[in-house]
């Protein structure tokens, strides 16, 4: 589960600062209407250094506008590569991933973000530190929910579990719609995602969530945790459902088992990869 301790979230805002961190790490939490003008950055800081963010977009942005990212390497900003923009310049929910330039000094922590340039005026300890920003001003009244963490979607869902495209099944849950009714699992995915993390921590295979490099890999071990989550809502009459997938999701786990950022430089390397190949084949 994301917290205020391993991520952190400000939005220079027109030259002002605003701590979004509370609101954005919990999808629970009110949306955020982020009015983003060129010349604003979105600035994520972290324990460990990480190469992908899920943002849950609830009100789109409709202008085309080209991200940029950037890490701090300890003296300036140095701009990542190989940017895929799942969330379409925010106009719908889905990851940013990126990596990090070989050719540019590496990403760094930072003692104090005061000795970052654009947070001076900020005092959190110990953080690597991202910047984002986009080429156009957002469409007015663009809205966040939350920036994490997510494995799945509900058309992968459904693809396995047809049967969960339900409505009365969805109402058993809290309504997402003015109307009192439920229009997705997205919640349920997050915190499939939070179970994922939870479980590969207490199999010590990751320290931290910004260790897992290739997301895609944890995707049917999601898919079976939100199927999970959801028949343990419906009662005795789903417990045999419950208990098949929970089997499932123990098997897709370990086959989902990947490459982690050992060396905290957010980046693939071939001795990870060699590492998880001996780990896999005992």
């Amino acid at each position: 589960m994301i917290t205020i301790e391993n991520q952190r979230i400000i939005w220079d805002d027109g030259g002002v600062l605003r701590d979004l961190s509370l609101t954005l790490n919990d999808y629970r939490e009110q949306t955020i209407v982020f009015d983003y003008e060129v010349g604003d950055y979105l600035y994520i800081g972290t324990f460990f250094p990480f190469n992908h963010r899920y943002f849950d977009v609830k009100e789109s942005n409709l202008i085309q506008a080209q991200p940029t990212i950037e890490y701090w390497n300890g003296n300036t900003w140095s701009e990542a590569v190989d940017v895929l923009d799942e969330s379409n310049d925010l106009s719908n929910s889905g990851v940013i991933r990126f990596v990090t330039d070989d050719d540019k000094q590496g990403w760094l922590p930072e003692n104090e973000s005061r000795d970052v340039s654009g947070l001076e005026t900020t005092r959190i300890y110990d953080k690597f530190w991202l910047r984002l920003s986009w080429d156009q001003t957002f469409t007015p009244l663009t809205e966040l929910n939350y920036i994490g963490f997510c494995f799945s979607k509900d058309d992968q869902l459904y693809g396995r579990y047809p049967d969960l495209n339900n409505q009365q099944f969805r109402n058993n849950f809290e309504p997402t719609l003015p109307s009192g009714t439920k229009a997705d699992w997205n919640e349920q995915h997050f915190i499939a995602a939070d179970e994922i993390i939870r479980d590969l921590k207490r199999k010590l295979i990751i320290k931290s969530e910004n260790q897992i490099l290739d997301y895609s890999l944890l995707s049917d071990a999601s898919v079976h945790k939100v199927a999970e989550i959801i028949y343990a809502s419906l009662g005795e009459a789903y417990e045999n459902n419950r208990k098949n997938v929970r089997e499932y999701y123990n098997i897709a786990l370990n086959q989902g088992l990947q490459p982690v950022d050992s060396n905290m430089n957010a980046r693939l390397d071939v001795q990870e990869q060699v590492n998880l190949s001996g780990r896999m084949s005992r």
